[in-house]
């Protein structure tokens, strides 16, 4: 049977590449006919460098050049320097939203500055030790704070964190972190040179009534030579083993860390004349019959 010169004529037309291919992928003109402009056609996904590298491509949230890769997650968008740190107005540190895929949310202590950036090489996770003394991140992956000297990850409410911690200051937007609790009297940190102090000693929130306990942190390091019961302005000035709290006339002064056992009162170590006071009075657990930290006032004082 002779050749068809028709099935060959399909052949090579099948095998043909199409005479107008899209080779300009940022001049926001449809240049093949295709109905696909720039970065929409698949065609420029074969040509380097025009897509997911400007600034704005690198931060929409978008897959531009179709790699599998969006934004920060993608190494053109690195490789032009479209993702270091830099500040936001907010940002949300348990989900990373506010900052382009690739990046996490880290926020300071005061909630005053919101920044995205990349994460730590070896990023450690909550309960870890963080270095307050790295920028920015302290050392913690996507998802938790460097607070004192610990990873805390990111929280809205309690059901968020383990069992042994509570959700406790968050920032305007209702996000806070898991505050792993500690015993001032005990001194349960762990950590050499670490100690527990109450929150509003390491520059925390204490409107939340839940953070009773304490927080592990370094602040405690530098004690001073101030005596039970004198005036302080800072933890620094009261001797070892005390605390500069506020009494109930709102003036700091030196005393000395107590357990205070609800609802019965009793608390311990107090010296004889003085009675454990909570820090917290409003402490939901003073109707549950838990132990709560305070400091020793003298009796009729509390």
């Amino acid at each position: 049977m002779g050749a068809r010169p028709w099935l060959l004529l399909l052949v090579l037309v099948g095998c043909t590449e199409p005479a107008f291919r899209e080779t300009a992928c940022a001049n926001g003109v449809d240049d093949d006919g295709d109905e696909l402009r720039d970065c929409e056609d698949p065609d420029c996904l074969d040509v380097s460098g025009d897509c997911e590298v400007s600034l704005e491509a690198c931060r929409d949230g978008e897959d531009s050049d179709r790699d599998g890769r969006t934004d920060c997650e993608d190494p053109r968008c690195i490789a032009a320097g479209h993702c270091g740190t830099f500040e936001v107005p907010w940002c949300d540190v348990r989900t990373g939203e506010g900052c382009p895929l690739g990046l996490g949310c880290y926020t300071n202590v005061g909630y005053t500055l919101y920044t995205c950036a990349r994460p730590p090489e070896r990023p450690r996770q909550a309960r870890e030790t963080c270095d307050p003394s790295i920028p920015t991140t302290g050392g913690c992956a996507f998802g938790s704070y460097c607070r004192s000297v610990f990873c805390h990850g990111a929280c809205l409410d309690d059901r968020e964190c383990p069992v042994d911690s509570t959700c406790v200051a968050p920032d305007d937007f209702g996000v806070g972190f898991c505050h792993h609790q500690c015993s001032i009297v005990f001194d349960n940190c762990g950590v050499e040179g670490v100690d527990c102090v109450p929150l509003q000693l390491a520059g925390l929130s204490t409107d939340d009534p839940r953070s009773a306990l304490g927080i592990c942190s370094s602040v405690s390091l530098e004690a001073g030579t101030g005596v039970e019961g004198e005036s302080c302005d800072d933890l620094r000035l009261c001797e070892p083993g005390l605390l500069c709290v506020p009494d109930e006339d709102a003036a700091k002064r030196c005393r000395r860390p107590c357990e205070w056992v609800v609802p019965t009162g009793d608390g311990t170590p107090c010296p004889a004349g003085q009675e454990c006071s909570p820090l917290y009075p409003t402490h939901p657990s003073v109707t549950d019959g838990a132990s709560l930290q305070g400091f020793c006032l003298p009796t009729g004082d509390g």
